[in-house]
């Protein structure tokens, strides 16, 4: 979480930089739980959950495979079908 515990101002602070380079071309990884920041930041995204990747496209991918526009409900969408197959799953064992 590269915001997390910032002071607000510094946390614009960083965004705006990580964007700058984002805009110069730069490949970034960025791990983050805040969809807004995700939303502003990421041509591609990944949800990840318990070393699985659920979901991977660009925003636009993502809202129209999932038929969820909010990146956000979308995560915990992808969140609550993923405990339900595995509990499902281990329901049969």
């Amino acid at each position: 979480e590269p915001t997390s515990g910032l002071d607000v101002l510094v946390a614009r602070a960083l965004l705006e930089a990580i964007n700058s380079l984002r805009t110069q071309g730069k490949s970034i990884i960025f791990s983050t739980h805040i969809m807004r920041e995700v939303e502003k930041l990421c041509d591609r995204i990944a949800i990840i959950h318990k070393g699985q990747i659920l979901a991977m496209g660009t925003r636009e991918e993502l809202a129209e495979e999932h038929q969820q526009p909010d990146m956000e409900e979308l995560f915990f969408d992808l969140i609550k079908e993923f405990e339900t197959k595995q509990k499902e799953l281990n329901q049969k064992v």
